[in-house]
C-alpha cells in the first residue's frame, strides 16, 4: 500500500516537471520574440521585463518540481526493504500490520550470514606463544577444521583473521567460500579446529 501511494506522488511530480518545463519552453520563446519587437520599437520595455520575469519564475518552478521527483523517488527506495547479506532466514519477528521503525531492536528478521563463515575456537594455553609468534610477523597462519566423523570439513586450510593475546580468548579463521552443501550451517555442526603452528 505504502509503495503504491509513493509511486503515484511520484508520477504525480514528474507529470508537474513536464508541465513546468513545457511552460519555461514557451516563455523562453515568447521572450526571444519580445526582444526583437523591442529592438524595432513595436513594444514597450515593459513588456520585455515581465516576460523575463516570467521566464525566472518557471526556472524555480521547475527546480522545485525536480526537487520533489528527487524526494519521492528516495521515499520508494524506502518502500523496498532489501536485506544488506545473504543467508539463512529465521524466524521473522514482525507480521503484516505491525508498525517497524528503524530503531527496533528485534529487526524484521534474523539473517546467518553463511558464505563466508567464520569458526571461532579457543586455543591451549600451551599454543599461545606459537600463534602469537607466527601473527606477529604476519605469517600466513593456518586451521583445518574437523567435523565429528573426523573428516576434514574444508577442502583447503583457513587463514587466521584475527588472534587475541588472552589464553581463553576466541580465535577467528575465515572459512572463505564453503562447500555449497549444509556442512557449514552456523551451530548446526561440532566442529574442531586445529592451529598449523608449523609451516
Amino acid at each position: 500500500m505504502i509503495q503504491t501511494i509513493t509511486q503515484a506522488q511520484l508520477d504525480q511530480a514528474a507529470g508537474q516537471l513536464v508541465r513546468d518545463q513545457a511552460l519555461l519552453a514557451n516563455a523562453e520563446l515568447d521572450v526571444q520574440r519580445y526582444r526583437t519587437l523591442l529592438a524595432k520599437d513595436s513594444i514597450a520595455r515593459q513588456q520585455v521585463d515581465a516576460q523575463e520575469a516570467l521566464v525566472r519564475q518557471y526556472r524555480g518552478a521547475v527546480q522545485a518540481d525536480q526537487a520533489t521527483v528527487d524526494t519521492a523517488r528516495l521515499q520508494l527506495t524506502y518502500a523496498r526493504i532489501t536485506a544488506p547479506i545473504s543467508g539463512l532466514l529465521g524466524l521473522r519477528q514482525i507480521d503484516v500490520g505491525n508498525v517497524i521503525r528503524a530503531g527496533d531492536a528485534n529487526g524484521l528478521v534474523v539473517i546467518t550470514e553463511t558464505q563466508p563463515i567464520t569458526a571461532i575456537f579457543s586455543i591451549p594455553a600451551d599454543s599461545i606463544g606459537t600463534v602469537q609468534a607466527r601473527l606477529a610477523t604476519r605469517e600466513n597462519l593456518q586451521v583445518d577444521l574437523y567435523g565429528r566423523d573426523g573428516a576434514r570439513q574444508h577442502p583447503r586450510r583457513s587463514p587466521v583473521t584475527h588472534g587475541t593475546a588472552a589464553a581463553a580468548a576466541p580465535v577467528a579463521a575465515g572459512l572463505g567460500a564453503p562447500r555449497p552443501a549444509a556442512a557449514a550451517i552456523p551451530n548446526r555442526w561440532r566442529i574442531s579446529a586445529r592451529p598449523c603452528t608449523s609451516p
